[in-house]
């Protein structure tokens, strides 16, 4: 935490924060968490935090363990919705309290927005985070597909009334932005010991802008809205000079066609996981070409290894 100022000065965008012990990397405790968001807030940072209550998680760990439970279906009630809306109430109410600008990430329910909302109307600077796993994936799914559907939050999803419950949270603007919380463990790491042992995660970058193309295609959102979800305010939320066709900003640009399409399968996937969770399903609309600061670097699914990344600092 001391070393927050230092790093904002040195141009980093935004600080990740555990309220859990998660990846691991320890979770912060409630006066840590201050100490955390007041720091950022005087530095004129940003964060993102991981919001799930340590208590709750590893009580539940302790007594499902104690069960000898190691069945995939115990995700549900080692990571529950109870310990992602308490840690939300407790990190809304900090974010309120110091001043700090903070973006809850991987949003899983409604209930969650309820509370955001609340402290957002009371002036707390917070953005909710979308990715397309709480939208897509079912919260059975976990017991068929074991560790490759292991990551959390956990997906949510029930019925189909809760996943149009979710769009419609997109459509009335509840949602600030969408990421992909891409997390590439491979299909070996995922099977190494029992369920307790697998790591966290979904593998997301191949797929985010495909399923987004698709939702709009579908109806579910207009395609200017998705550009503004996950181009143009994310990039204004981290202030990176970013997310739009203006002069000064740097040309990043992808080309769709509409009428095409895109089955997707693991051996399509260029990240290092090498597999999907979307494996098998059709998207509408294809990535005809990527364009980065104006250069092509991708077409028809194939990238020009070009190496052109650069570091890029917060624009004041």
């Amino acid at each position: 935490i001391d070393q927050i100022v230092g790093l904002s000065a040195e141009g980093i965008s935004f600080f990740k924060i555990f309220t859990c012990d998660t990846h691991g990397v320890p979770g912060l405790d409630q006066e840590a968490l201050h100490a955390a968001l007041s720091a950022i807030a005087g530095a004129d940072g940003r964060c993102l935090i991981h919001n799930e209550d340590e208590e709750l998680t590893s009580e539940a760990e302790r007594r499902l363990r104690g069960a000898n439970r190691a069945d995939p279906a115990l995700l549900g009630e080692w990571r529950s919705r109870e310990a992602e809306l308490i840690a939300v109430t407790r990190s809304s109410a900090v974010v309120l309290e110091t001043g700090a600008v903070a973006t809850f990430a991987h949003v899983s329910t409604p209930d969650v927005l309820d509370v955001i909302d609340v402290y957002r109307d009371r002036g707390a600077d917070i953005a909710a985070e979308a990715c397309p796993q709480y939208f897509a994936l079912n919260e059975d799914e976990v017991e068929e597909h074991g560790a490759l559907r292991k990551f959390t939050p956990p997906a949510r999803i029930r019925s189909e009334s809760e996943r149009a419950a979710m769009w419609a949270a997109v459509e009335r603007g509840r949602f600030s932005h969408f990421s992909t919380d891409h997390a590439p463990s491979t299909i070996e790491q995922k099977g190494v010991g029992d369920f307790w042992d697998a790591p966290f995660g979904l593998p997301g970058l191949d797929t985010t802008m495909p399923f987004l193309i698709d939702a709009a295609l579908s109806g579910k959102m207009g395609m200017s809205n998705l550009v503004r979800l996950y181009a143009t305010a994310p990039a204004h939320r981290y202030r990176l000079r970013k997310g739009t066709i203006a002069e000064g900003a740097d040309a990043d640009i992808v080309l769709v066609d509409p009428e095409g399409s895109w089955t997707v399968g693991n051996t399509d996937i260029i990240s290092k996981a090498g597999w999907s969770p979307y494996s098998g399903r059709t998207f509408k609309g294809k990535i005809v070409a990527t364009y980065l600061r104006g250069q092509e670097v991708a077409r028809d699914g194939a990238c020009h290894d070009l190496r052109t990344g650069r570091f890029v600092s917060p624009v004041p």
